[in-house]
């Protein structure tokens, strides 16, 4: 099976793949050395089932791609379960519901998407509860503007960077590659860099924040330690 943009719904996964091609110069040499011949397309396209969407309409092969992507790996894991149980919270998605999601999947194509109108079914189904601009507006994903839109956003984002980031912090953790996370920040802040591009590395920074931030809280801390002596603080015994 070959993951195409007819196969992504908002193309986001295509995104994130297109990015991948940045990832071995960021990595460090010991570890870049082990996914030589790793490709993340090709991992996740030998993990579909091409047998389940033979013959389906585009819109169907489309969803069930994202479903089998974006919605496990994304949404319903760090974007979800991740961030609701790290809080003490189990979150509900209505729209998840099993009757409902087996209802919504045997809804024509062309009620889910009627010409250029997403959830066309829903809509309709909420017409005239909705406020009229909520109704007619266009779908667009619930997603934080790049950083390097606002000068404000890029220079704190600067700001973890010199930190997390540091010659000394990358080679602590030793995970990833001091020349090559240089060189990522060197092409994002060129002046013949296309927005699109530094969109994307914007993706790839905030990775590599994620995987520094993470050593430094999880490996590197003693973190029994640090609970003792945060409940110290709290007063609990």
């Amino acid at each position: 099976m070959t993951i195409t943009a007819s196969t992504d719904p908002d193309c986001r996964l295509l995104t994130w793949l297109a990015a991948a091609e940045r990832v071995a110069q960021i990595i460090h040499a010991r570890h870049r050395r082990a996914l030589e011949n790793y490709s993340p397309g090709r991992a996740i396209a030998e993990a579909l089932d091409g047998e389940a969407i033979e013959g389906r309409h585009p819109l169907d092969k489309a969803q069930y791609v994202w479903v089998k992507t974006m919605l496990e790996g994304q949404i319903l894991t760090w974007g979800g379960d991740r961030a609701d149980m790290a809080n003490s919270m189990e979150a509900r998605s209505a729209f998840l519901d099993h009757k409902l999601a087996e209802f919504a999947v045997a809804v024509p194509p062309t009620m889910r998407i009627k010409g250029r109108t997403e959830k066309y079914v829903l809509r309709e189904a909420m017409k005239g509860l909705l406020p009229e601009s909520l109704y007619r507006r266009e779908k667009f994903a619930f997603m934080a503007p790049p950083a390097h839109t606002d000068p404000v956003k890029w220079a704190a984002m600067r700001e973890l960077a010199d930190d997390y980031l540091s010659d000394q912090a990358i080679e602590d953790a030793g995970l990833l590659d001091r020349d090559g996370v240089a060189a990522v920040f060197g092409l994002h802040e060129a002046p013949d860099t296309t927005p699109a591009t530094q969109t994307q590395l914007d993706a790839v920074i905030n990775h590599m924040l994620g995987v520094q931030i993470l050593y430094r809280q999880f490996v590197a801390a003693d973190v029994p330690a640090v609970a003792r002596a945060r409940a110290a603080e709290l007063g609990w015994t």
